[in-house]
């Protein structure tokens, strides 16, 4: 081998300066410009936008039609236009980019065990929490098929981000728990009720601080995983705790997710045998941080970015006993039973999100000679998934039906683990599958598709893999015999399809023979499941599904064992299912709602940018574009008169009882106008706003003020456009609700903090107004920077005072109801401020006071009526209020004797717990301390 190397002659590498061949022959060849038809992008397909989720989705209207609950499909469509969102998926995007951080210590060496979310994480929880996705088959319990209904709402907000359906999951699912395995003096806290809230709130604070609480669950552990009978983690019994059973844990969780939820079911040993705790973050009669909960790191995910999942040590960590002591799996089994519900819910609706993205892409892309959707291999593929996702989603539904009816109970608990088996199962595989149907497209993480990739396996894994379902469905069907009659019965009322017969009767066969051989549970789960998806298939309106899926049970051979696009299909069942999609989409949502020949010339003419920044990147030259446009139709909008030829866009609803037009903006600013004009107005600003936010802070910093404006990042662009949104409310003489970093607003604009001072008035954000847009009213509008905008802006505002977004459904709350109460966590000492407004009167029946012990509820209409020149209603209501602490009402008396601003001020009493110097003066500390 040496001597072959010294024998090999050397390679001598041009030096540095030098010329090689190759650059003396590019130098030599003459080079033409390359053609400008080669650099146009032709024949790619946009994303697929804003779509409506439920709308476009025949199946889930069916199944939620079959269950009775039509009295939800308002709502469901209303979400259902939220998930299929181009900004909720702006939010989606951010909230697995910006993934949970850990902070085990504080800067001085003390344990906070605090993981930080980002904002859209929050965000997302705000809307989902709100819109009732794990809480509304609780608050509408009296309804029929009200589960099926809350399990369209997270089938539907799974396909726009999945991570966030984790916590809300688990408290959904401890509910039932919680009801039953809760003595009355755990129960006074209203860990049930507060799980069942619909309301968000994040704060790392004591339960009692709270109107809505997240519960997460922990119970395998390193050495045993799903074997929880394996469980080395102890209990034992925590002295003057007895009343509401205290213990103190010791041991370890392999994985917890959501780790900043207010409380956990756990599993730990006692002296009875394995038992179940919730273990809250902070110790609910003492108000004290559970020092004994200690989170040690975060899990690295394949997927599943933006929840975080993590190992939790217990040195002594405070918990109370739920349930039956020994009796700790028969106490969490519901909520394992409504986990697994959810893990099969939102594999359906992760399946179906695949399934939208491939019929949208293939039904534009044209590849040769004609579109995708019309190639027959492609017709074919498509139609099988078609198939494939609508079985997932009658069997998810099937099976939600039946935590609706108490007499479906014996079937629920034997369908949920096979349905639970066998979708879950199915997802990353047909995920692949529409991933290959996008092409290259659908292999880069500009797509959607790598993360719906990433995130397919996890609900097969979590609440138990494929062989621990299977072992349990055979241990439920020993245990319960009636059970699999149950399941029989329900499959043999579908009769007179061969290939049905065959597989029912291969079920029966498989069922004796699993009996001596086990290693057959996974065929005989597998021949259930499919047999369940035809039988769910079978109840729809329109039977055509049925029967093609009918056609996959020929020979025996499982789905998942087999190719997609082996089985002929006819045209109807893809072509149908393309214009549903289609119709569900907003098209051109954004083009000007006027007559084209309205718009103004040099509008039309105007193809330059607003924007003078070189940008050869084609991402950031399509979002300079974008901008472009939209900035041009603002401007337009903005100079334009009224017109007799108005559109009124899609996304827009007038509400006849009401008699205003309806729009939730994408900063959750709630509008009530007269004008369908400023609603489109706010739609133009929701898009930019999104639009900024996915993208870098040097990105927007560069295109957008080209490094001399004074904004910096996108979160100081997306805050000016919140303010330009809502000055330009002010012009436009509508009604927000919005809420402000010191107080609220309501009615005429006032702004007021938390004393009732003025902040800004309506007369001041007027003069604002005027000021930022300078020039709008000229006749040439083509050259108006969007920086320029800004600048005007910051330099209108002399005291900035900055806005921030109040939830949607805070917003919605202020909508008169009669069957719907306002409720507001406020400080006691900052409560009175926003009932000085005039609008208070219209705005609900009840509001809610949160304070250190109680939470007192007011009939605003009968007693808290603000008057003219009294801004102590509240704080006297709040005295005269039976259920008000003694320590509170002795601090609050000085409160109700003060009569000026400057009194006020100088009390400033925000929470009674807050006893030091900082928060109070001495003679209210001292009146508090008693």
């Amino acid at each position: 081998m040496c001597a072959m190397l010294a024998r090999a002659p050397l390679r001598r590498w041009p030096a540095l300066g030098t010329v090689s061949n190759l650059q003396r022959q590019a130098a030599s060849t003459k080079v033409f410009a390359e053609p400008e038809a080669h650099r146009k992008v032709e024949n790619q397909v946009n994303s697929l936008g804003d779509f409506n989720a439920f709308k476009a989705d025949p199946c889930l209207q069916d199944a939620v039609l079959r269950a009775g609950a039509s009295w939800a499909t308002e709502h469901l469509e209303n979400v259902g236009a939220v998930a299929g969102s181009t900004w909720m998926q702006s939010l989606a995007v951010q909230a697995n980019t910006h993934r949970p951080i850990i902070h085990t210590h504080d800067d001085r060496g003390r344990r906070v065990d605090m993981v930080q979310y980002d904002d859209s994480y929050h965000t997302i929880m705000d809307i989902c929490f709100s819109q009732g996705v794990p809480n509304y088959g609780w608050t509408h319990e009296a309804e029929k098929g009200a589960q099926s209904a809350r399990s369209a709402l997270s089938y539907m907000m799974y396909q726009a981000e999945s991570g966030t359906q984790c916590p809300q999951t688990m408290t959904f699912a401890c509910v039932p728990v919680l009801r039953k395995g809760l003595n009355e003096e755990q129960a006074r806290y209203g860990w049930a009720e507060k799980a069942a809230c619909p309301d968000y709130d994040p704060r790392n604070v004591p339960v009692y601080e709270k109107e809505a609480v997240t519960i997460g669950m922990s119970m395998t552990e390193v050495q045993g995983g799903s074997d929880v009978r394996a469980n080395s983690t102890f209990a034992e019994p925590l002295k003057g705790f007895e009343h509401v059973r205290g213990h103190l844990l010791h041991g370890h969780k392999w994985f917890t997710s959501a780790p900043m939820s207010d409380g956990f079911l756990t599993l730990a040993q006692t002296s009875e045998g394995l038992s179940c705790f919730l273990v809250p973050r902070w110790v609910p009669s003492t108000g004290e941080r559970n020092q004994g909960l200690q989170f040690r790191r975060l899990k690295n995910k394949l997927g599943d970015h933006s929840n975080a999942s993590s190992e939790v040590e217990y040195h002594g960590a405070y918990a109370e006993l739920v349930g039956e002591p020994g009796r700790g799996v028969p106490t969490i089994i519901d909520m394992v039973q409504h986990t697994r519900l959810d893990c099969l819910v939102g594999s359906a609706g992760l399946i179906r999100r695949c399934l939208s993205e491939a019929l949208h892409h293939t039904s534009q892309r044209a590849a040769f000679g004609a579109k995708l959707a019309d190639q027959p291999l492609m017709k074919a593929v498509l139609t099988d998934l078609i198939v494939d996702s609508e079985a997932a989603t009658a069997l998810a539904f099937l099976v939600a039906s039946t935590f609706d009816n108490d007499g479906d109970k014996k079937f629920g608990r034997i369908a949920t683990p096979i349905g639970k088996y066998y979708v879950c199962k199915r997802a990353p595989h047909f995920a692949y599958e529409c991933l290959e149907a996008l092409g290259g497209n659908g292999y880069v993480e500009d797509s959607i598709m790598p993360r719906l990739y990433r995130q397919a396996p996890l609900n097969a894994i979590w609440e138990g893999s494929g062989n621990v379902i299977a072992l349990d469905v055979l241990r439920s069907a020993a245990r319960e015999p009636e059970t699999v009659e149950v399941l029989l019965q329900r499959l043999g009322s579908v009769q007179g399809v061969p290939a049905y017969d065959a597989a029912l009767k291969r079920l029966h066969g498989l069922l004796h023979s699993v009996q001596k051989d086990m290693s057959q549970a996974r065929a005989l789960v597998g021949q259930a499941a499919m047999l369940l998806q035809a039988y769910a298939l079978s109840l729809q309106t329109n039977t055509e599904t049925f029967e093609l899926f009918c056609q996959r049970l020929d020979g025996g051979q499982l789905a998942y064992a087999r190719d997609y696009g082996t089985v002929s299909y006819p045209d109807t069942v893809l072509r149908s299912r393309l214009d549903a999609l289609h119709a569900a989409c907003v098209h051109d949502d954004l083009d000007s709602p006027f007559s084209r020949h309205q718009i103004p010339s040099t509008l039309k003419e105007s193809r330059t940018n607003i924007m003078d920044v070189q940008c050869d990147n084609v991402g950031l030259r399509e979002l300079r574009r974008r901008l472009d446009e939209l900035m041009n139709k603002l401007l337009h909008q903005l100079v334009a008169g009224d017109s007799p030829h108005f559109r009124l866009p899609s996304h827009v609803r007038f509400d006849a009882d009401k008699g205003y037009y309806r729009l939730t903006t994408a900063s959750h600013l709630m509008v009530r106008s007269q004008s369908p004009r400023f609603e489109y107005i706010l739609r133009l600003c929701q898009e930019m706003y999104a639009l900024i936010g996915t993208h870098s802070s040097r990105t927007v910093r560069d295109i957008f003020y080209n490094g001399r404006s004074s904004f910096r990042t996108q979160h100081d662009a997306q805050q000016a456009l919140l303010d330009i949104s809502t000055l330009l409310c002010v012009r436009q003489e509508a009604l927000p609700v919005f809420a402000s970093n010191k107080g609220l607003v309501c009615g005429d604009i006032t702004l007021l903090d938390s004393m009732g001072r003025t902040l800004i008035s309506r007369e001041q954000a007027i003069s604002r107004s005027d000021n930022l847009i300078p020039s709008l009213r000229a006749k040439d509008t083509r050259r108006i920077p969007l920086a320029s905008l800004f600048e005007n802006y910051a330099h209108s505002c002399s005291s900035h005072c900055s806005y921030s977004a109040m939830p949607i459904h805070t917003a919605q709350r202020f909508k008169p109801a009669a069957t719907r109460s306002w409720r507001a966590r406020m400080p006691v000492g900052s409560a009175f401020g926003l009932l000085t407004l005039p609008a208070v009167a219209t705005i609900g029946r009840q509001v809610s006071i949160l304070t250190g012990f109680n939470t007192l509820r007011f009939d605003l209409k009968a007693a808290c009526l603000p008057q003219e020149g009294n801004d102590f209603n509240l704080l006297e209501r709040l005295l005269a209020h039976p259920a008000l602490h003694p320590k509170e009402r002795a601090g609050l008396q000085e409160m109700a004797t003060a009569r000026t601003k400057a009194e006020l001020e100088a009390i400033n009493v925000h929470h009674p717990r807050f006893l030091s110097d900082r928060y109070l003066p001495i003679k209210v500390r001292e009146a508090l301390q008693g």
